[in-house]
């Protein structure tokens, strides 16, 4: 496997147990039916090898992220991702698997919109 980011190629070799593999196995299949196409291990590793590597060395490539409250970490484009999913009656599960966020983050932004309504999310 190849891991490519900022041009340059990284060749890769990765050796997982049988408890890793079912695990990555596992989110490819939960990534799939997040994204609504088939996503691969092989894809899936690699994505997430490249955004694992991005930037490391040059820390003035990153934006700082400003400091929040509980509850405010998801970008607007993540919660309207979020809002989507819910009303298409998507799972927990499903929705924090494309937003790249956990169940818990999910269900606590899922009770904030239904209590508070959709202005002041």
């Amino acid at each position: 496997m190849t891991i490519s980011t900022d041009g340059f190629r990284i060749p890769v070799t990765v050796e997982l147990d049988a408890r890793t593999y079912r695990a990555i196995h596992v989110a490819a299949q939960r990534a799939s039916v997040a994204a609504r196409r088939q996503v691969s291990m092989r894809e899936l590793i690699e994505t997430r090898l490249a955004a694992a590597v991005t930037g490391v060395g040059r820390p003035e490539s990153r934006a700082p992220r400003p400091k929040r409250g509980r509850g405010d970490r998801l970008s607007p484009q993540e919660v309207e991702i979020l809002r989507s999913m819910d009303e298409d009656g998507a799972t927990a599960l499903e929705i924090a698997v494309a937003v790249g966020c956990s169940v818990t983050t999910v269900n606590n932004r899922r009770k904030k919109i239904h209590a508070e309504g959709e202005s002041n999310v």
